[in-house]
């Protein structure tokens, strides 16, 4: 450490609460102050700055006396810079990483930060060194996610008892869209209202949700769909009818983790009509074949969610698409059914035959990686298992933490290899008469065993076709009102994440 001997000190205390305020966490930073003042033979000049009740998480002593403190160390003109002493780092900061080192590189420019939980000095010379950058990051991660935590386990304690209660907290638009808010008091909006009556009443005469969303669709000027902020939107989708039928909303209660409070909503489906239909998704079977088999708008088979492994449901539209049968229950997006449909044939016809002198070094490729990434995961649990114990961790870890990360970086372009592209042999009936279309599903069907899809965003994808047990990944690039591009993955493992 620097010698501090006749430095001028500043003193900077912080705590986040009124209730705090009754304890003794200021008193305890001021005489951890003079303690270090002491102890390093510092001059104090008396000059002292306290935000009270200032959250550093939501950065509110940005705008109090922190603030001034920093416009007071810019004016000042000193032959040498002061020693700001803290109790710990995170009185200064607990807002996300960069935003926090960017406040530290805003401070050292004026005064060096003495933290006297660990006597770690932070210098400009400390902040430019990729050592301390580091540490310093990391304590600022970590400081921050569990302030992240600590605010969504009280605010959800706080809104689970103010539910427990009974009061009704009508706030933005989550809330079911067959109400609607008037006088701070739900309103049921009736044609809409009409509507999840109607679902119910074919669910209940045997209708599956892909035909009750026909009969709503061929009925649409009576039974308007809407979208998820209330407003009236495209035709009906199977999923979307599935959530409205398994949405126990209707029967007046609010669910949410362990929250459940009766007559919390108007009311618009009894509970035995509600119960009834729940039993129905159990006993109905559905169809083994689906009528867009039949005219070859859809030829594939056994087309899974990745997320969480349902059938995708085909839906033709102006572009059609596959979606998962869930619905907005799983966090799979909607893709292409050309895209998916083009991917699979491709794979089936071309990748699923490949057997290139380059394969064996990709896998090798891959086994380094696997490896590499092994060897992360455990130096992180040891980050992870020293800030459980309060240690610090060294330096050195924290530069073989990235070390690693830089080099497993490096591997990732060479486990993808393009492939080439559609053969002209299934490329004409892909295009081709119904006909056609349906010889080349037969065929898909024999030999394909499964294809998963992820949708990650608009403009990534991720494709897994399986023929003869075989999982061939495929990662696909979407540019739009271009077209996209697609890869096959080498070297990826049963059970390997794919992202």
């Amino acid at each position: 450490m620097s010698n501090l001997h006749n430095r001028t000190s500043i003193s900077y205390s912080r705590f986040s609460s009124d209730q705090q305020k009754k304890g003794d966490s200021l008193r305890r930073q001021l005489e951890i102050y003079q303690a270090i003042v002491q102890q390093h033979n510092l001059v104090d000049i008396g000059q002292a700055f306290t935000d009270e009740g200032k959250s550093a998480f939501k950065g509110k002593h940005l705008d109090g006396q922190l603030g001034a403190l920093i416009e007071l160390l810019q004016q000042q003109d000193l032959t040498a810079k002061p020693v700001l002493v803290i109790e710990k780092w995170d009185r200064l900061s607990r807002l996300e990483m960069n935003a926090t080192i960017d406040l530290f590189r805003r401070v050292v420019k004026y005064a060096d930060i003495l933290d006297a939980s660990d006597g770690a000095l932070y210098t400009s010379e400390s902040m430019n060194d990729i050592t301390g950058y580091i540490t310093l990051g990391l304590k600022a991660h970590q400081a921050h996610i569990y302030s992240k935590n600590l605010s969504d386990r009280v605010r959800d304690a706080k809104k689970r008892a103010s539910l427990e209660s009974g009061n009704k907290r009508i706030k933005g638009r989550n809330y079911p869209h067959w109400l609607k808010v008037e006088n701070d008091i739900f309103v049921v909006v009736e044609d809409r209202a009409s509507t999840i009556n109607k679902m119910f009443e074919l669910k209940m005469q045997g209708m599956g949700t892909r035909s009750i969303a026909i009969h709503l669709n061929q009925n649409f000027s009576e039974y308007k769909s809407w979208d998820n902020r209330g407003n009236v939107s495209g035709e009906w989708l199977s999923g979307t009818v599935r959530n409205h039928l398994k949405n126990i909303a209707a029967t007046g209660v609010f669910q949410n983790k362990d929250v459940h409070t009766v007559d919390y909503y108007p009311r618009i489906i009894s509970d035995v009509l509600f119960n009834n239909a729940q039993l129905t998704f159990k006993s109905q079977k559905q169809s083994a074949h689906n009528t867009n088999k039949r005219n070859g708008d859809n030829i594939l088979y056994h087309v899974k969610c990745m997320c969480c492994e349902t059938s995708m449901t085909f839906a033709k539209r102006k572009v059609s698409i596959l979606a998962c049968s869930r619905g907005k229950e799983c966090t799979n997006s909607s893709i292409s059914y050309s895209l998916v449909e083009e991917v699979t044939c491709d794979v089936l016809f071309e990748a699923a035959d490949l057997s290139t002198d380059t394969e064996t070094k990709v896998d090798d490729t891959a086994d380094k990686r696997n490896e590499l990434i092994a060897d992360l995961n455990m130096l992180k649990q040891r980050v992870d298992e020293n800030t459980a114990a309060g240690k610090r961790t060294s330096a050195m870890l924290l530069l073989q933490i990235d070390e690693l990360e830089q080099e497993i970086e490096t591997l990732i372009p060479v486990i993808k290899e393009f492939i080439t592209k559609p053969a002209e042999r299934y490329w004409d009936l892909l295009k081709g008469s119904v006909e056609d279309r349906l010889r080349l599903s037969r065929y898909i069907k024999l030999n394909v065993q499964k294809v998963e899809v992820l949708s990650v965003s608009r403009k990534r994808k991720f494709i897994v076709v399986v023929i003869n047990g075989n999982r061939y990944p495929v990662e696909v690039k979407v540019k739009p009102k271009v077209g996209y591009e697609y890869w096959t993955i080498k070297g990826v493992d049963d059970g390997v994440a794919l992202i």
